[in-house]
């Protein structure tokens, strides 16, 4: 029986995908294989949307390389060998082969071939026959969509995975099956654009969609990720926060100078945005509210990167994150001049994670000794982690840790816990565990 691990790099839609890829090698008789341990295939999944993420999946093929004896024969699959497959077969001649991020079903079939996969195929609909767990014991994604429709210029995934495709309804209800079959008990819906999710089809349907989840099957948690401003309406504001939907908004707003935003072609300003974050806060007070913003895109002087600061403290959002722009020769955003030198875009994201941290703080104060209830993530020798409802999944709103004591062993996948502090080493909130 051939065995394999999967090296994941890049965002949850990678983790999905790598769960298929999975699926079909179980199907045709593949052993998975933990980390350290001996196989004869591993399986790279790759990011090449920005030159650090690609500089990364480089790093990881050349580990995997180095000892053969262990990790049998490489394949490098995902965005990165999508967009980047000549190249990289330059680089690494000693990759067994190279496969994009389209009919994974066909992965088993070109393994025993040894022939590369680089499918351009983006119109074929989204089958679902099932899927390995490769998340957490209780929680897991739920891929909407395929591709994107919008042209922002500093992107370059609808040349990777083609125009948005929604999923039809009964392949996403199989899914949600099987999932909750199993007890998964937090489901994070993901996609290039959540909010655009049916109007490919002529009807966005995305709170048709909550309804659906919300009616049918008994998951305690339901998150929605990756909401763009453009297509956010009252409608999807007042549905996500109702019921078992987490009152949790992840907004990539990217910048508010509107000359910044045109040129990234995007829609939107400062004033749009602050009313759809006072929209949120109106309907929902309760509720918290992640954005990702780019510092450095090429035209921001002093005056729009000051608009984005006075944005951020205006907005005070309770998660945030911030990228340096990579200027990257695929996207159109590289024809554009007035580039911003590497160093003050990284000096102004300094800035901004300042401005957050303050607010944080404050924030941070209205949270302590107020009792939560979180999901059991992982253990090892010294903690317990675990997140509050408010914290995405994968570590990237941070998690919450309780100190292992004789005797401590979570039983279930929730528990209450009270917040004592945020360690800024653990990167986490160390909390008090309820029984």
């Amino acid at each position: 029986m051939p065995s394999f691990s999967i090296d994941i790099h890049g965002c949850p839609k990678a983790v999905y995908d790598s769960e298929v890829i999975a699926t079909k090698l179980f199907e045709h008789d593949f052993d998975f294989k933990e980390e350290d341990e001996k196989r004869d295939y591993t399986v790279i999944f790759t990011c090449g949307f920005l030159k650090a993420s690609r500089e990364e999946s480089d790093e990881a093929i050349r580990k995997a390389l180095s000892n053969p004896e262990k990790n049998g024969k490489v394949v490098v699959v995902g965005c990165y060998s999508q967009i980047y497959f000549n190249e990289l077969r330059k680089k690494f001649p000693d990759v067994y082969l190279f496969a994009g991020v389209n009919e994974f079903q066909r992965l088993p079939e070109i393994l025993r071939k040894r022939e590369n996969l680089i499918s351009k195929n983006f119109e074929k609909e989204f089958e679902f026959s099932g899927k390995a767990i490769l998340t957490g014991k209780y929680w897991d994604y739920l891929k909407i969509s395929e591709g994107c429709s919008h042209k922002c210029s500093f992107c370059i995934i609808p040349g990777i995975r083609g125009q948005y495709r929604s999923r039809d309804f009964e392949s996403i209800k199989a899914e949600l099956e099987m999932l909750e079959s199993i007890g998964i008990e937090e489901i994070n819906i993901i996609s290039q654009d959540s909010s655009y999710y049916g109007i490919d089809r002529g009807n966005q349907q995305l709170v048709k969609l909550l309804e659906l989840i919300e009616n049918n099957y008994d998951f305690h948690w339901i998150r929605v990720l990756y909401l763009n401003p453009m297509h956010i309406n009252d409608e999807i504001i007042e549905r996500i926060g109702q019921g078992r939907v987490l009152p949790y908004f992840d907004i990539p707003f990217q910048h508010s100078s509107e000359k910044i935003l045109k040129d990234m072609k995007r829609a939107g300003d400062k004033k749009a945005y602050m009313k759809i974050v006072e929209r949120i806060r109106k309907m929902h007070p309760e509720a918290f509210i992640r954005t990702s913003l780019i510092t450095g895109f090429p035209g921001e002087g002093e005056r729009e990167f000051k608009e984005l600061a006075d944005f951020v403290k205006d907005a005070e959002f309770d998660h945030l994150g911030v990228f340096v722009y990579s200027d990257e020769p695929l996207s159109s955003s590289y024809l554009l001049k007035d580039k911003v030198p590497e160093d003050t875009a990284k000096e102004r994201s300094e800035i901004i994670y300042e401005i957050q941290n303050e607010i944080f703080h404050k924030k941070l104060e209205k949270l302590k000794e107020r009792v939560f209830e979180s999901i059991y993530e992982y253990e090892d020798d010294d903690f317990i982690y675990s997140r509050f409802w408010f914290q995405a999944p994968e570590g990237i709103d941070s998690f919450s840790y309780i100190e292992k004591r004789d005797g401590l062993n979570m039983k279930q996948p929730f528990f209450k816990a009270k917040i004592k502090k945020f360690d800024f080493e653990l990167n986490g909130f160390e909390v008090k565990y309820f029984s």
